[in-house]
Protein backbone atom coordinates (compact mmCIF):
# COMPACT_ATOMS: atom_id res chain seq x y z
CA UNK A 1 0.00 0.00 0.00
CA UNK A 2 1.16 3.32 -0.75
CA UNK A 3 2.34 4.97 2.54
CA UNK A 4 2.13 8.45 1.40
CA UNK A 5 -1.22 8.84 -0.27
CA UNK A 6 -3.59 8.50 3.16
CA UNK A 7 -1.88 11.37 4.86
CA UNK A 8 -2.37 13.78 1.95
CA UNK A 9 -5.45 12.85 1.81
CA UNK A 10 -5.89 13.66 5.53
CA UNK A 11 -4.17 16.58 5.31
CA UNK A 12 -6.74 18.14 2.70
CA UNK A 13 -9.88 16.76 4.80
CA UNK A 14 -8.46 18.59 7.49
CA UNK A 15 -7.98 21.68 5.27
CA UNK A 16 -10.93 21.52 3.49
CA UNK A 17 -12.79 20.97 7.43
CA UNK A 18 -11.27 24.10 8.96
CA UNK A 19 -13.23 26.77 7.37
CA UNK A 20 -16.97 25.39 7.93
CA UNK A 21 -15.20 24.65 11.69
CA UNK A 22 -14.62 27.86 12.18
CA UNK A 23 -17.96 29.02 11.15
CA UNK A 24 -19.48 26.59 13.85
CA UNK A 25 -17.48 27.70 16.53
CA UNK A 26 -18.72 31.26 16.21
CA UNK A 27 -22.34 29.42 16.04
CA UNK A 28 -22.03 27.30 19.34
CA UNK A 29 -20.01 30.10 21.41
CA UNK A 30 -16.60 28.03 21.00
CA UNK A 31 -14.85 31.10 21.11
CA UNK A 32 -11.58 31.92 22.90
CA UNK A 33 -11.92 35.20 24.25
CA UNK A 34 -8.50 37.65 25.39
CA UNK A 35 -7.61 37.53 28.91
CA UNK A 36 -4.75 37.54 31.44
CA UNK A 37 -3.90 33.88 31.09
CA UNK A 38 -4.16 34.37 26.77
CA UNK A 39 -2.05 35.79 24.76
CA UNK A 40 -4.06 36.66 21.80
CA UNK A 41 -6.31 39.72 21.02
CA UNK A 42 -8.83 38.77 19.64
CA UNK A 43 -12.11 36.36 19.48
CA UNK A 44 -10.95 32.94 18.47
CA UNK A 45 -12.76 29.88 17.58
CA UNK A 46 -11.40 27.11 19.32
CA UNK A 47 -13.42 23.87 17.88
CA UNK A 48 -10.51 23.40 15.51
CA UNK A 49 -10.47 19.68 17.03
CA UNK A 50 -13.59 19.03 15.03
CA UNK A 51 -11.84 19.54 11.92
CA UNK A 52 -8.62 17.38 12.92
CA UNK A 53 -11.27 14.93 14.49
CA UNK A 54 -13.14 14.35 11.39
CA UNK A 55 -10.85 14.10 8.92
CA UNK A 56 -8.56 11.59 11.61
CA UNK A 57 -11.79 9.28 11.56
CA UNK A 58 -12.90 9.60 7.63
CA UNK A 59 -9.38 8.93 7.14
CA UNK A 60 -9.00 6.02 8.75
CA UNK A 61 -12.51 3.98 7.50
CA UNK A 62 -11.47 5.24 4.03
CA UNK A 63 -7.27 3.70 4.10
CA UNK A 64 -7.55 1.22 6.61
CA UNK A 65 -10.49 -0.76 6.39
CA UNK A 66 -8.63 -3.81 7.07
CA UNK A 67 -7.14 -2.93 10.58
CA UNK A 68 -9.37 -5.20 13.14
CA UNK A 69 -8.58 -2.33 15.77
CA UNK A 70 -10.16 0.11 13.45
CA UNK A 71 -13.04 0.29 16.23
CA UNK A 72 -10.68 0.92 19.08
CA UNK A 73 -9.39 4.37 17.13
CA UNK A 74 -13.00 5.68 16.57
CA UNK A 75 -15.07 5.39 19.74
CA UNK A 76 -11.91 7.30 22.25
CA UNK A 77 -11.44 9.53 19.63
CA UNK A 78 -15.25 10.56 19.04
CA UNK A 79 -15.72 10.19 22.78
CA UNK A 80 -12.81 12.43 23.63
CA UNK A 81 -13.46 15.23 21.13
CA UNK A 82 -17.21 15.15 22.29
CA UNK A 83 -15.78 16.08 25.98
CA UNK A 84 -13.05 18.83 24.40
CA UNK A 85 -15.89 20.29 22.78
CA UNK A 86 -18.22 20.21 25.41
CA UNK A 87 -15.57 21.97 27.38
CA UNK A 88 -14.84 24.52 24.94
CA UNK A 89 -17.86 25.34 24.78
CA UNK A 90 -18.88 25.76 28.21
CA UNK A 91 -15.85 24.84 30.67
CA UNK A 92 -16.29 21.49 32.87
CA UNK A 93 -14.70 20.85 36.33
CA UNK A 94 -10.98 19.82 35.82
CA UNK A 95 -11.57 16.54 38.25
CA UNK A 96 -14.30 15.26 36.42
CA UNK A 97 -13.02 16.38 33.20
CA UNK A 98 -9.95 13.89 34.30
CA UNK A 99 -12.05 11.53 35.49
CA UNK A 100 -14.05 10.82 32.00
CA UNK A 101 -10.48 10.74 30.17
CA UNK A 102 -9.59 7.63 32.08
CA UNK A 103 -13.06 6.45 31.70
CA UNK A 104 -12.38 6.75 27.85
CA UNK A 105 -8.63 5.89 27.70
CA UNK A 106 -9.18 2.65 29.26
CA UNK A 107 -10.94 1.29 26.35
CA UNK A 108 -7.46 1.08 24.85
CA UNK A 109 -6.17 -1.74 27.80
CA UNK A 110 -9.61 -3.22 27.43
CA UNK A 111 -9.24 -3.38 23.75
CA UNK A 112 -5.55 -5.20 23.75
CA UNK A 113 -3.67 -2.06 23.48
CA UNK A 114 -1.42 -2.28 26.17
CA UNK A 115 2.66 -3.23 26.64
CA UNK A 116 3.86 -6.09 27.99
CA UNK A 117 6.75 -4.97 29.78
CA UNK A 118 8.51 -1.68 30.01
CA UNK A 119 12.28 -1.37 28.31
CA UNK A 120 14.09 1.14 30.83
CA UNK A 121 17.48 0.82 29.07
CA UNK A 122 18.85 -1.67 26.34
CA UNK A 123 18.56 -4.99 28.01
CA UNK A 124 17.03 -4.22 31.11
CA UNK A 125 13.34 -4.74 31.38
CA UNK A 126 10.58 -4.23 33.76
CA UNK A 127 7.54 -7.28 33.05
CA UNK A 128 4.10 -5.91 33.35
CA UNK A 129 1.20 -7.55 34.88
CA UNK A 130 -2.25 -7.20 33.05
CA UNK A 131 -3.61 -5.02 35.69
CA UNK A 132 -0.45 -3.17 36.32
CA UNK A 133 -0.30 -2.35 32.38
CA UNK A 134 -3.47 -1.66 31.72
CA UNK A 135 -3.15 0.95 34.50
CA UNK A 136 0.13 2.20 32.62
CA UNK A 137 -1.65 2.69 29.88
CA UNK A 138 -4.54 4.67 31.36
CA UNK A 139 -1.66 7.22 33.12
CA UNK A 140 0.50 7.53 30.23
CA UNK A 141 -2.57 8.42 27.83
CA UNK A 142 -3.76 11.02 30.65
CA UNK A 143 -0.47 12.46 31.25
CA UNK A 144 0.35 12.81 27.22
CA UNK A 145 -3.56 14.11 26.26
CA UNK A 146 -3.31 16.97 29.06
CA UNK A 147 0.50 17.67 28.67
CA UNK A 148 -0.07 18.27 25.14
CA UNK A 149 -3.16 20.65 25.98
CA UNK A 150 -0.66 22.44 28.10
CA UNK A 151 1.14 23.62 25.26
CA UNK A 152 -1.97 24.40 23.61
CA UNK A 153 -0.83 28.42 24.32
CA UNK A 154 0.43 29.87 21.20
CA UNK A 155 -0.19 29.94 17.87
CA UNK A 156 1.37 26.91 15.66
CA UNK A 157 2.80 25.71 18.60
CA UNK A 158 1.03 22.25 19.77
CA UNK A 159 -0.12 21.71 15.86
CA UNK A 160 3.12 22.18 14.89
CA UNK A 161 4.94 20.36 17.81
CA UNK A 162 2.05 17.63 16.68
CA UNK A 163 3.05 17.90 13.24
CA UNK A 164 6.88 16.19 14.43
CA UNK A 165 6.26 14.02 16.90
CA UNK A 166 3.47 12.37 14.47
CA UNK A 167 6.01 12.53 11.48
CA UNK A 168 9.15 10.81 13.90
CA UNK A 169 6.39 8.05 14.88
CA UNK A 170 5.45 7.61 11.35
CA UNK A 171 9.20 7.24 10.37
CA UNK A 172 9.78 5.34 12.71
CA UNK A 173 7.44 2.86 12.18
CA UNK A 174 8.54 2.56 8.53
CA UNK A 175 11.67 1.63 9.96
CA UNK A 176 10.80 -1.29 12.27
CA UNK A 177 8.14 -2.41 9.35
CA UNK A 178 5.62 -1.72 11.63
CA UNK A 179 2.22 -1.48 8.51
CA UNK A 180 -0.16 -0.33 10.90
CA UNK A 181 1.00 1.70 12.96
CA UNK A 182 2.58 3.51 9.98
CA UNK A 183 -0.90 4.34 8.64
CA UNK A 184 -2.03 5.31 11.42
CA UNK A 185 0.84 7.86 12.53
CA UNK A 186 0.41 8.50 8.79
CA UNK A 187 -2.67 9.99 8.92
CA UNK A 188 -2.23 11.51 12.05
CA UNK A 189 0.61 13.36 10.62
CA UNK A 190 -1.68 14.76 7.78
CA UNK A 191 -3.81 16.17 9.90
CA UNK A 192 -1.63 17.93 12.12
CA UNK A 193 0.24 19.52 8.61
CA UNK A 194 -3.97 20.28 7.15
CA UNK A 195 -4.50 21.92 10.39
CA UNK A 196 -1.42 23.90 10.42
CA UNK A 197 -2.47 26.41 8.14
CA UNK A 198 -5.44 27.84 10.09
CA UNK A 199 -3.25 27.82 13.51
CA UNK A 200 -0.05 29.21 12.50
CA UNK A 201 0.21 32.90 13.61
CA UNK A 202 -2.30 35.02 13.38
CA UNK A 203 -4.44 32.23 14.45
CA UNK A 204 -7.57 31.43 13.04
CA UNK A 205 -8.49 28.51 14.59
CA UNK A 206 -7.32 27.01 17.70
CA UNK A 207 -7.51 23.63 18.92
CA UNK A 208 -9.24 23.75 21.58
CA UNK A 209 -9.53 21.71 24.33
CA UNK A 210 -11.38 18.79 21.64
CA UNK A 211 -8.48 18.99 19.47
CA UNK A 212 -5.56 18.93 22.16
CA UNK A 213 -6.82 16.38 23.86
CA UNK A 214 -7.47 14.26 21.25
CA UNK A 215 -4.45 14.74 19.35
CA UNK A 216 -2.35 13.99 22.29
CA UNK A 217 -4.39 11.08 22.58
CA UNK A 218 -3.58 9.88 19.22
CA UNK A 219 -0.02 10.56 19.89
CA UNK A 220 0.07 8.53 22.61
CA UNK A 221 -1.98 5.58 21.75
CA UNK A 222 0.23 5.77 17.93
CA UNK A 223 3.38 5.27 20.27
CA UNK A 224 1.89 2.25 22.06
CA UNK A 225 0.53 0.94 18.87
CA UNK A 226 3.92 1.14 17.33
CA UNK A 227 5.25 -0.92 20.25
CA UNK A 228 2.54 -3.77 21.24
CA UNK A 229 5.09 -5.78 23.39
CA UNK A 230 7.93 -4.03 25.01
CA UNK A 231 7.47 -0.48 25.46
CA UNK A 232 10.99 1.99 24.95
CA UNK A 233 10.46 5.01 28.25
CA UNK A 234 13.10 6.81 26.81
CA UNK A 235 12.75 6.53 23.12
CA UNK A 236 8.86 7.36 24.21
CA UNK A 237 9.87 10.44 26.35
CA UNK A 238 12.22 11.90 23.55
CA UNK A 239 9.21 11.95 21.10
CA UNK A 240 6.98 13.47 23.86
CA UNK A 241 10.10 15.74 25.26
CA UNK A 242 8.40 19.68 25.00
CA UNK A 243 5.10 18.25 26.63
CA UNK A 244 6.49 16.03 29.03
CA UNK A 245 8.62 19.21 30.77
CA UNK A 246 5.95 21.24 30.50
CA UNK A 247 3.49 18.89 32.43
CA UNK A 248 6.47 17.75 35.13
CA UNK A 249 7.04 21.66 35.60
CA UNK A 250 3.60 22.60 35.69
CA UNK A 251 2.89 19.48 38.37
CA UNK A 252 5.85 20.80 40.52
CA UNK A 253 5.48 24.43 40.39
CA UNK A 254 1.43 24.23 41.73
CA UNK A 255 2.58 21.24 44.38
CA UNK A 256 5.16 23.80 45.49
CA UNK A 257 3.16 27.08 46.37
CA UNK A 258 0.24 24.55 47.75
CA UNK A 259 -1.90 24.45 44.64
CA UNK A 260 -4.31 21.91 43.03
CA UNK A 261 -1.81 20.67 40.25
CA UNK A 262 -4.65 21.00 37.76
CA UNK A 263 -5.40 24.49 38.45
CA UNK A 264 -4.31 26.69 35.22
CA UNK A 265 -1.98 29.16 35.50
CA UNK A 266 -0.04 31.71 33.79
CA UNK A 267 3.79 29.67 34.46
CA UNK A 268 4.43 27.39 31.76
CA UNK A 269 7.18 27.55 29.16
CA UNK A 270 5.56 29.95 26.19
CA UNK A 271 4.86 32.18 29.14
CA UNK A 272 8.24 32.22 31.04
CA UNK A 273 10.15 32.81 27.60
CA UNK A 274 7.52 35.53 26.77
CA UNK A 275 8.38 37.29 29.95
CA UNK A 276 12.10 37.00 29.37
CA UNK A 277 11.50 38.84 26.01
CA UNK A 278 11.63 36.28 23.49
CA UNK A 279 9.29 37.89 21.05
CA UNK A 280 6.44 35.50 19.57
CA UNK A 281 8.04 33.74 16.87
CA UNK A 282 10.90 33.55 18.49
CA UNK A 283 9.29 31.76 21.52
CA UNK A 284 7.01 29.39 19.32
CA UNK A 285 10.66 28.41 17.41
CA UNK A 286 13.06 27.96 20.64
CA UNK A 287 10.12 25.16 21.78
CA UNK A 288 9.97 23.71 18.15
CA UNK A 289 13.65 23.16 18.22
CA UNK A 290 13.43 22.05 21.61
CA UNK A 291 10.93 19.81 20.55
CA UNK A 292 12.73 18.36 17.27
CA UNK A 293 15.57 17.56 19.34
CA UNK A 294 13.83 14.95 21.47
CA UNK A 295 12.27 13.81 18.60
CA UNK A 296 15.46 13.45 17.07
CA UNK A 297 16.90 11.95 20.01
CA UNK A 298 13.84 9.30 19.96
CA UNK A 299 14.94 8.09 16.53
CA UNK A 300 18.45 7.82 17.49
CA UNK A 301 17.68 5.74 20.79
CA UNK A 302 15.22 3.20 18.79
CA UNK A 303 18.18 2.82 16.05
CA UNK A 304 20.10 1.84 19.08
CA UNK A 305 17.69 -0.03 20.74
CA UNK A 306 16.68 -2.28 17.39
Amino acid sequence: MNFLMPPFFAAFLCLFFSLPVRRLSFAIGAVDLPGARHIHRVPTPRAGGLALGAAFLLSLFLFLPDLTSVGVWFAPAFLTLALGLTDDVAPLPAGWKLTAEAVIFSLFPLCGIFPRSLLLLPGVSLPLSPPASGIFTILFLLSVANAFNMIDGMDGLAAGYGLAAAGGIFFSALFRSSADAARLSGLLTGVFAGFYPSNRHPARLFLGDSGSLCGGLLLGASLLFLFPGEFPLLPALGFLLLPATDLSFSVFRRLRAGKNPMTADDGHLHHRLLRQGCGYRKTVCILHLYGALGISTACLLLLLFS
